[in-house]
């Protein structure tokens, strides 16, 4: 198992929209997409005052994500901060 997911309370506007745009620049990245998760369990997400998402770049368990990530973790940077940078433009 390997990839990127994109997890929140739920997909609702922005929120929705960052998280799957997240997910695909990710696949751009080679990542394996999977995609947006509505996860109502997680602590982070449940106990703070600001609309959040949790980005789960890779599976540090899976050699393939690790090694890729070690490689191109600048890029993978770059592609969540693109995302959050344009979140109301369309691209």
């Amino acid at each position: 198992m390997g990839g990127t997911e994109v997890l929140l309370t739920e997909n609702v506007s922005d929120k929705g929209d960052i998280a799957k745009r997240i997910c695909n620049q990710m696949s751009r990245l080679v990542y394996t997409n999977r995609g947006v998760k509505v996860a109502s369990g997680l602590y982070f997400l449940n106990h703070t005052k600001a609309s959040a998402i949790l980005v789960e770049v890779c599976f540090v368990d899976d050699k393939d994500d690790y090694l890729l990530y070690k490689s191109d973790r600048m890029d993978v940077a770059e592609a969540i901060v693109k995302v959050m940078s344009n979140h109301n433009k369309v691209y």
